[in-house]
């Protein structure tokens, strides 16, 4: 067994080697083990192939996680309690420190759960999943029996989770986040192609003006006047520059049949970033948001503020004829978190040995960087 107060000793025994040793106290050891646990585990993942799972990684990370966006953005921990009202019967009112983000509109049944509430009985609700009601940007009602006392302000957190194809999925933020590596966002966008013409025999072809379709790909098709059975995605097969016949699987066997006689219209939206998933949105190096000219949907960027992930598809996500619909998430998550106080958990249940000697040797190398002064750092002359 070893635990992070086994790893906090060896730490120690490793900083007297140098001055500043005696100024490691077990805060700064905290934040130098854990920064340490997470440069680690990037160094890791970024010389993996197409994010395949390692030993030393694997119960660290979690890849490909799907979350969807509400006003194009994703929270990234789950929210905190500000304070809870009671105003009638068993009726609670939860207060947020910042916007919930929660798409009520489209999901008007989300689940909710809570941890970590104190004071009174409030505890009731840990582990508990309730319906919640939208009342703002920045509360919801819940309703539980039972509960006395005074809510403990800033001391509990909230998950929630909508009904998202039939199944309950926390999908507004990750509950277990601690740091991203990499995202990807799943959009769709509309090809305003002109529409010349829609056969509908014994295959369904489109006539289109210039376009850049391929065989195969994945399109959606809707608001075809007259043919209300044209709602969806369909697989194409080019039938020269400017036909198009439609199929309902991709080894193009089986086409598309339904009733009706084109009138007018129709929208054609194309995927970008669906399984698999064509590329990973490129980290921001500067702290400007990414609303360059250059962002389109298939080279995405992100930016992260205030508990807020943002993917740009577009020239500051203004771009109308885009829509998104998932962002698939790579990050670290709390199960890497090392306590260095904690003398129970046992790390090597976490990080094999060696991945523990790593801790302590990068945290030993940062605590020497952080402390270190010109007065400290020899430089050797070069010798030509």
């Amino acid at each position: 067994m070893y635990t992070g107060a086994d790893l906090l000793s060896d730490l120690r025994i490793r900083t007297r080697q140098g001055r500043s040793g005696a100024y490691l106290s077990t805060a700064r050891a905290n934040f130098v083990v854990n920064e340490s646990v997470t440069k680690l585990i990037e160094d890791n993942y970024r010389g993996l192939v197409n994010q395949a799972a390692v030993d030393e990684i694997n119960p660290l990370v979690k890849t490909y996680a799907s979350f969807y966006p509400y006003n194009k953005k994703v929270l990234l921990k789950p929210l905190v309690i500000l304070s809870i009202a009671n105003p009638s019967a068993n009726n609670y009112v939860m207060t947020f420190a910042s916007p919930h983000n929660i798409d009520f509109a489209t999901y008007p049944t989300v689940q909710v759960s809570f941890n970590g509430l104190q004071g009174g009985t409030y505890n009731f609700f840990n582990g508990g999943s309730y319906d919640a009601t939208v009342l703002s940007t920045t509360t919801i009602q819940v309703s539980e029996l039972g509960v006395t006392g005074t809510y403990t302000d800033y001391s509990g957190q909230c998950v929630a989770s909508s009904f998202v194809g039939g199944t309950g999925e926390a999908n507004y933020w990750p509950s277990d986040y601690r740091h991203l590596l990499a995202v990807n966002s799943v959009c769709r966008q509309v090809l305003n192609y002109t529409i010349v013409g829609v056969k509908n025999l014994t295959y369904f072809d489109i006539t289109l003006g210039p376009n850049n379709l391929r065989t195969g790909e994945l399109i959606r098709f809707t608001n075809f006047g007259g043919i209300a059975g044209l709602a969806g995605d369909k697989y194409v097969k080019k039938m020269g520059d400017r036909k198009a016949r439609l199929y309902n699987d991709k080894l193009l066997t089986i086409p598309f049949t339904t009733t009706g006689t084109w009138t007018s219209g129709g929208t054609i939206e194309r995927y970008y970033g669906r399984a698999p998933f064509e590329r990973y949105a490129e980290p921001l190096v500067s702290d400007q948001k990414a609303d360059t000219s250059k962002v389109k949907p298939y080279f995405p960027l992100y930016a992260v503020s205030e508990n807020e992930l943002i993917c740009y598809t577009s020239e500051s996500n203004f771009d109308t004829d885009i829509t998104q619909l998932q962002y698939i998430m790579d990050y670290i998550t709390t199960n890497a978190e090392i306590d260095v106080t904690d003398s129970t958990r046992d790390l090597n249940q976490i990080f094999n040995q060696e991945f523990c000697r790593k801790i302590v040797e990068t945290a030993a190398q940062l605590w020497f960087a952080i402390n270190s002064s010109g007065e400290d750092v020899q430089i050797s002359e070069v010798i030509q």
